[in-house]
């Protein structure tokens, strides 16, 4: 019993000293070795990510999330939903709600952060709540580390659960080997309570920032999308916005031939010409952007390709 890897996983599982990779990755050894796929997958999901939004289990959709408006004077204030909260709850919690699909080594790294989390709704339904509310300011939302800590809580607890049932059947194993009645024994083992899907999904972290800087862009996928330096993922995000290839290759063309600025006031001199003609075509909607938060929206992506704090 020394050599128990179910009796192994239940100390990792309950010392929150063991990284959770690490447990997760044992787990999975385990589960693997008894040839159990359900909880097999579920590991495999929270090591690389969810695909989709029907496999989200509940502990990782946070509702209640604050939206708040990136005023570029004075930061982030809290988004005014006026009458739409009034008028629809349903809209109101739709607009609240987080799906979180990362893979659990990032959302490690988020919970660590001292700061709030602010990560861009995507632009869909940014352009809904300026538009009904008259804002001019990009939105995000505004996510407290302890939410995404709690999430990997739920992960251990989760796997603490199942290591203390397949003892519970007199599944031990013996260093790294099961025998065979133990592996027909697990067969037995079912799982499914937290690990379930829990209505449809809004989005994921990707682009996220502390309290002290902002990011722009559509959040779309599990990815962080670190533009600094790296044009072509620049020309990805705005590409997401609807920018054609023409524009995105004239804004190339300036970056190419200008000095790199280092304010936000030398951004507006060398690059405001070029994105007050893409804001006059988000009043056309060729672009997939509110006019009226397009000036920020395009300067804080340029800002952020420079390395510029907004």
């Amino acid at each position: 019993m020394q050599d128990s890897p179910v009796l192994k996983l239940q100390d990792m599982a309950s010392s929150s000293s063991t990284p959770i990779e690490d447990l997760l990755s044992r787990a999975k050894m385990i589960s693997v070795k008894l040839g159990l796929t359900d909880i097999s997958e579920w590991l495999e999901h929270e090591i690389i990510g969810y695909p989709n939004f029907k496999s989200l289990p509940k502990y990782r959709i946070i509702t209640d999330v604050p939206v708040k408006a990136h005023n570029p004077y004075v930061g982030y204030i809290p988004f005014n939903f006026g009458n739409l909260s009034k008028q629809n709850r349903g809209l109101y919690e739709t607009f609240t709600t987080v799906h979180i699909i990362n893979p659990v080594s990032m959302l490690n790294e988020f919970s660590k952060n001292e700061n709030i989390l602010y990560s861009d709704l995507p632009a869909s339904k940014a352009i809904y709540l300026q538009e009904k509310t008259d804002c001019d300011y990009q939105l995000f939302w505004a996510i407290n580390p302890a939410q995404i800590t709690r999430i990997i809580s739920n992960i251990r607890s989760i796997i603490l659960d199942w290591a203390l049932l397949l003892e519970s059947k007199g599944i031990y194993g013996e260093g790294l080997l099961f025998s065979p009645e133990e592996k027909k024994e697990a067969q037995s083992v079912t799982y499914n309570n937290t690990i379930n899907n829990n209505g449809s999904g809004l989005t994921v972290i990707g682009d996220v920032k502390s309290d002290k800087s902002v990011v722009g862009g559509t959040v779309i996928d599990v990815r962080q999308h670190n533009i600094t330096g790296d044009f072509s993922s620049l020309a990805s995000q705005l590409k997401e916005h609807g920018i054609d290839d023409a524009d995105i290759q004239e804004l190339k063309e300036i970056v190419d031939q200008s000095p790199a600025p280092a304010t936000l006031g030398e951004v507006g001199k060398s690059f405001g010409a070029w994105i007050g003609k893409i804001t006059g075509k988000c009043y056309t909607n060729s672009v997939k952007i509110a006019g009226a938060a397009a000036p920020a929206i395009l300067t804080n992506a340029i800002c952020q390709y420079f390395g510029i704090a907004v």
